[in-house]
Order: C-alpha cells, then sequence, then structure tokens
C-alpha cells in the first residue's frame, strides 16, 4: 500500500475519525487524478471508514494503507483489537451508516479478512474460510473495487 493513515483511540474521538479520513482519502484520489465525489470512490470511501470505525471500537489503533490508480481503488485496514473468531459473524458497525461486514463483502471485487488464525476471502462462489499461521493480533482486511466493475457497485 502506497499511502497510510493511523487513527488512535486515544486521540480520534468518534467525531474526528471521519473529517481526518475524508480529507486524507479527498487528497490521495487528487493526487491520482481522481474526483473523491465520483460514486465508487465515494462508496468505496465509506466502505473503509465504516471499518475503520469498527477498528477503533474494537482496538485502540487502526492503520490503513491505501492504493489509488485510475483503474483500482484498495485498502487495507488493521486494528490492534482482540479480532473475532468468525469474519463473516453478522456483526454490525454500531457508529455510522449501519454498514456493516456483509455490505463490505458485497461491495468488493476482491475481500480477505483475517483475524484469530482464520483466513476468509471473497470467491465468485460466496465467502470461504481457512485456518493460517496466527501472525499477528487483531484484525486485517484488504479490500479491492475495480472502478469498471459493475458488480456490487451502490
Amino acid at each position: 500500500m502506497r499511502d497510510r493513515i493511523a487513527f488512535r483511540r486515544q486521540s480520534d474521538d468518534s467525531e474526528t475519525i471521519l473529517p481526518r479520513f475524508r480529507l486524507w482519502w479527498e487528497t490521495l484520489c487528487s493526487q491520482h487524478g481522481l474526483d473523491a465525489r465520483d460514486a465508487r470512490c465515494r462508496d468505496f470511501a465509506r466502505h473503509v471508514a465504516g471499518l475503520v470505525r469498527n477498528g477503533i471500537e474494537a482496538g485502540d489503533r487502526v492503520l490503513v494503507g491505501a492504493a489509488v490508480t485510475r483503474r483500482d481503488l484498495a485498502a487495507t485496514i488493521q486494528d490492534d483489537g482482540p479480532g473475532f473468531s468468525n469474519a463473516l459473524e453478522r456483526r454490525r458497525l454500531s457508529r455510522g451508516q449501519g454498514l456493516g461486514y456483509e455490505e463490505a463483502i458485497e461491495f468488493a471485487d476482491e475481500l480477505k479478512i483475517e483475524s484469530r488464525g482464520r483466513l476468509n476471502w471473497k470467491t465468485p462462489l460466496g465467502m470461504r474460510e481457512a485456518e493460517v499461521p496466527l501472525s499477528r493480533p487483531g484484525t486485517r482486511i484488504f479490500l479491492r473495487k475495480s472502478l469498471s466493475s459493475s458488480r456490487g457497485g451502490h
């Protein structure tokens, strides 16, 4: 991931996370010749911001890395929380617009969720799950959306 931003529960309360994220995202899109207000860019940012808010609820720190091109948007969201045993739990975000993992899964062209030694990934046939060596605490989510894709857009 090329560009990164970090959020901490101690310094980023729920009122500052979204404005900081939006400014970062708008700047990042602009640097790569994209308009952050375009529907695909805006929807992608909305999903990533929801996952960031969820990560702050789970842990004390969230790191976001993003790669933006004219063809794809990609982000990695990693928190230091306790993680969860099954990424497909019907967990909803408690703040914001009610976005949950289900919506991010539907929206993404590619999605991987690693938490507590489990890896969940999106396939054309649905989500799959496998055990992986426990390499880090918390949850790490990779999300990619093609700007030319017609699947899962909002």
